[in-house]
């Protein structure tokens, strides 16, 4: 049976455009252009595209600070530019191209080019004007498929708080609950996990008073708790055995630089005891904080908790420290 030559393995859209998005910053990368113009005094000077970046080989780097910032008006860089040198020219109007307007247009697309940025400024000379259409069309291009990239994002981590939800509810019924004396069930609270805001973790298992209920009345709704989980969790910790570790949710992990744990891999767990309220001398049970516990590795890899019943007893409260 005779196989196809042109045969290409089947590859998923998303990953196609992101092969496309790092083609497309490598070509930039690698791009070098270099031209000469007339400078002050009449000398020839060197201008230098490397790496994305215009280089200027015969000026100091101190004399970048004669540059406007970008929120500079109109009529003050119109006054800079004639005040300027020819080389510091080039290089505000390189950075002015993608920042501000009139300085580029969109070219439609045709038969033989797609949708792309031209350069109309004048300031700069040929060659780095077709060079910076292209690294504006390049980053315009990049936004959009990174925003349809972002959707896939926001479905995993929807994925995620679902696999949240369940190791947490499992932690409290086999953890919290008995060790804390907490008398909400199982299914009696709320949890919300998102990647809005890391290591973080509010509110608590127990039955608060109803806002929105009648003046007067005694209804309460059932608690929850809101964590903040790693962006791509799934990804970073679920996948690498490091999501709930000796029973407990990991909701990050880094290695701390500084502090009692430095150098060492440092996991955030849920402290079920870790709020106290202004007059309280004891943490509350059942309103839940962070905590920071060190993760050690064994001989087959598997990794464990230092102190694995960390955040889950009750703490004296010193009102002098806090």
């Amino acid at each position: 049976m005779a196989t196809r030559t042109d045969w290409e393995p089947f590859v998923p859209a998303h990953v196609r455009d992101e092969q496309r998005i790092r083609g497309a910053r490598q070509a930039r990368l690698d791009q070098q252009v270099r031209v000469r113009v007339r400078c002050a005094g009449g000398a020839l000077h060197r201008i230098e595209l490397r790496a994305g970046r215009l280089a200027l080989p015969d000026h100091a780097a101190a004399e970048r600070r004669r540059l406007l910032p970008p929120t500079a008006s109109w009529t003050d860089r119109e006054v800079a530019m004639q005040t300027l040198p020819r080389c510091l020219q080039v290089l505000q109007a390189w950075r002015d191209a993608s920042a501000r307007p009139g300085h580029a247009r969109k070219v439609k697309a045709t038969k033989a080019r797609p949708e792309h940025w031209r350069v109309v400024d004048t300031v700069l000379p040929p060659k780095l004007r077709a060079a910076r259409g292209q690294t504006i069309t390049d980053g315009v291009t990049r936004q959009r498929l990174r925003t349809w990239l972002g959707w896939a994002a926001m479905r995993a981590d929807n994925k995620a708080s679902r696999v949240v939800e369940l190791a947490v509810r499992c932690e409290y019924a086999r953890y919290a609950r008995p060790n804390l004396l907490l008398e909400v069930p199982v299914s009696g609270f709320k949890v919300n996990a998102c990647p809005y805001d890391p290591r973080q973790a509010l509110g608590g298992v127990q039955p608060e008073p109803d806002p929105d209920a009648p003046w007067g009345s005694e209804v309460t709704r059932s608690g929850g708790i809101s964590l903040g989980i790693r962006h791509n969790w799934l990804a970073a910790l679920w996948w690498r055995g490091l999501g709930v570790v000796d029973g407990r949710l990991i909701l990050d992990v880094w290695r701390q630089p500084h502090g009692p744990h430095a150098g060492r891999v440092v996991a955030t767990l849920i402290d079920w005891a870790g709020y106290a309220g202004v007059w309280d001398t004891t943490t509350r049970p059942g309103w839940v904080g962070t905590t920071e516990v060190p993760l050690l590795r064994d001989q087959a890899g598997r990794w464990h908790l230092a102190d694995p019943a960390t955040g889950m007893t009750m703490r004296r409260v010193d009102r002098g420290r806090r």
